[in-house]
């Protein structure tokens, strides 16, 4: 189309096309980037690495023993897997020092374990529900 035959409604419709098609897209930039343009700090996120690791297992000693670490208690995690060369399904057991506050946690007491910042050279992990405590006998 000749642009002395178009009438006034028709140059305003083809105007917004033409002026996007000219205007270069604006560029979406990160928050943590913009706050550091700014001069400004950046904002921290809770988080940001991924979910926490959760285990269940078997409480093997707890706090109420004499000599027994305050507030610790070992707990077993047994793990089974299909052995990939004969087929048979094998049992792995491993032990986990984890952090019980209230010390509330006996031994025997089926309990899942949460991973958490490290607390001392072997504890790593937090007890964070009881799940199944066995009858008194």
């Amino acid at each position: 189309m000749s642009e002395e035959n178009t009438t006034p409604e028709e140059t305003a419709a083809a105007a917004p096309e033409t002026a996007a098609a000219e205007a270069p897209a604006e560029m979406v930039v990160p928050v943590a980037i913009a706050a550091a343009l700014e001069g400004k700090p950046t904002p921290k996120a809770e988080h940001t690495r991924g979910r926490q690791r959760r285990l269940v297992g078997r409480v093997v000693n707890d706090t109420k023993n004499p000599g027994r670490a305050k507030k610790t208690v070992v707990v077993e995690v047994v793990r089974r897997f299909r052995d990939p060369f004969y087929g048979k399904y094998v049992k792995r057991k491993k032990k986990y020092h984890a952090h019980d506050e209230r010390e509330e946690f006996r031994t025997r007491d089926l309990v899942e374990i949460k991973s958490m910042r490290p607390m001392s050279k072997t504890k790593r992990w937090t007890v964070s529900r009881l799940i199944e405590r066995p009858p008194e006998v």
